[in-house]
């Protein structure tokens, strides 16, 4: 079960990373396309099974989390609750969520289900 999370979790990093994956000539492997394109900033795919590095686009960069965290966030409220409990946002959660970010906005003593 751990282990299917996991994988949904590094399938959807790779749909936000904006890897778009054109049909060309092997690289890799038979079904590795010549050329990637990553919209995104910095990009990696890995071979799950040995590691190799398939195709990377400034990876040694660092950057703010921003998906990843939302992704991961809803991955723990996943694991440590249920989709019909309902949530209370406290002053303290309303007072960090920065405008002009892509955060949902909520006020404070507001009511929602996981």
């Amino acid at each position: 079960m751990r282990g299917r999370k996991i994988r949904a979790v590094i399938l959807m990093l790779a749909v936000l990373a904006g890897c778009v994956l054109p049909k060309g000539e092997a690289k890799a492997a038979n079904s590795w396309p010549d050329r990637v394109y990553a919209d995104a900033g910095s990009a990696i795919v890995m071979c799950q099974e040995t590691g190799t590095v398939l195709y990377e686009k400034n990876a040694d960069v660092q950057h703010y989390p921003a998906s990843i965290t939302k992704i991961l966030t809803a991955l723990v409220a996943l694991e440590h609750s249920s989709l019909d409990e309902v949530v209370t946002f406290s002053q303290e959660a309303v007072a960090q969520s920065a405008g002009g970010t892509s955060s949902i906005w909520r006020d404070v003593g507001e009511k929602m289900t996981m």
